[in-house]
C-alpha cells in the first residue's frame, strides 16, 4: 500500500503556472475550514472567486492549481477523478479564478475539501520537526504511515498532525497519471505493513 502527498506548489519549475495566494473573500472567518478538513457547508458562497496577484505573474491554470493557502484547488477533470475514487466524505466547492486584471481566467474550478483527519503518521519513521517550547509537531519533512491504521484505505486523506496536507491512494494517483493531469507533483509516502 502506498500513498502520495500532493505538493501544493505544483510544478515549481513551470514559471508560467498560476499561483493562488489568497483565500476567497466574504467567508466571514470560515476560510480556515478548507485548510483543516472541517465542513464549511452553507457558509461557502456559490459564487466564490479568487484573483491572481502580481506577486506570482503566471497565468497558466492546470488541473491542479498551485497555491499558498493550503487548499486543494482542482479543475473539473481532476475533481471528477477524485469523485470517481472517493470513499470518504468530501465537500466540492465551486471557485472562479480571476486573472491579474480581474477577468475570469478559470470558471470551472473547485476547492476539494476532504472532511476530517486520519491518525496514521508513523512518528518513528517520519522526519518530524517539533516546537522547542511545547514539543508539538510543527512540520513533517518526510512522511511515513502506519499501514494498520489505514485498513479502510481512504482514497484521499489529511493527516491529524498536518491537516493542511493532502494525500491520495495509489489508484487515485494512477488515475491522475492516466488522465495526464497537469501541474500535479507528488511525493511517495511509504506505509509499514
Amino acid at each position: 500500500m502506498r500513498y502520495f502527498r500532493i505538493k501544493l506548489l505544483g510544478d515549481e519549475g513551470d514559471r508560467d503556472r498560476a499561483v493562488v495566494d489568497r483565500r476567497p473573500p466574504n467567508l466571514d472567518g470560515w476560510d480556515f475550514c478548507m485548510a483543516q478538513g472541517k465542513p464549511i457547508g452553507d457558509k461557502y458562497p456559490p459564487d466564490a472567486q479568487v484573483q491572481l496577484r502580481d506577486r506570482f505573474p503566471g497565468i497558466k491554470l492546470g488541473d491542479f492549481v498551485s497555491n499558498t493557502v493550503a487548499y486543494l484547488i482542482s479543475s473539473a477533470r481532476m475533481m471528477n477523478v477524485i469523485k470517481e475514487h472517493a470513499n470518504v466524505e468530501i465537500e466540492y466547492l465551486p471557485l472562479t479564478i480571476l486573472n491579474h486584471r480581474g477577468r475570469p481566467q478559470g470558471t470551472d474550478y473547485w476547492i476539494i475539501n476532504p472532511i476530517g483527519v486520519t491518525d496514521c503518521l508513523d512518528l518513528e519513521k517520519s522526519v518530524i520537526l517539533r516546537g522547542q517550547e511545547t514539543g508539538e509537531i510543527t512540520f513533517v519533512e518526510e512522511y511515513a504511515f502506519v499501514g494498520a491504521k489505514l485498513e479502510a484505505r481512504p482514497s484521499i486523506l489529511r493527516v491529524k498532525e498536518t491537516p493542511w496536507e493532502y494525500f491520495v491512494d495509489e489508484p487515485t494517483a494512477r488515475a491522475f497519471h492516466a488522465a495526464r493531469m497537469t501541474n500535479i507533483m507528488v511525493d511517495v509516502v511509504p506505509c509499514s505493513e
